[in-house]
């Protein structure tokens, strides 16, 4: 609930600041909002602008799509390589969740 008061960009100064003891990474912080239901593509720009990346359940497949003509391209992606591992960790996790319910 109330997922758009929730945004971690507000956060990300305060958070370097206090659990990274030698001063902040040398690249910035990409936050992301994570959301399991769609958003409407009429609001989306403003949610990205208030909330930093936004991502929900019609774009985290559209983006892995991307992802996959990028490297079929020869484009390397970082742990794109590694895409198996996580499709198998949400399996296990929803099979978990359906058996404790």
């Amino acid at each position: 609930m109330d997922w758009t008061d929730k945004s971690l960009l507000a956060h990300l100064g305060a958070f370097t600041d206090r659990w990274f003891a030698n001063g902040s990474p040398a690249t910035q912080f990409i936050p992301y909002m994570i959301v399991p239901f769609a958003l409407d593509d009429r609001k989306f720009r403003d949610y990205v602008i208030r909330l930093g990346n936004v991502l929900h359940r019609l774009r985290v497949p559209r983006r892995v799509s991307e992802a996959q003509l990028l490297v079929d391209a020869g484009v390397e992606i970082e742990a794109y390589d590694r895409l198996q591992e996580v499709v198998d960790w949400v399996v296990d996790y929803r099979n978990r969740a359906r058996e404790a319910a």
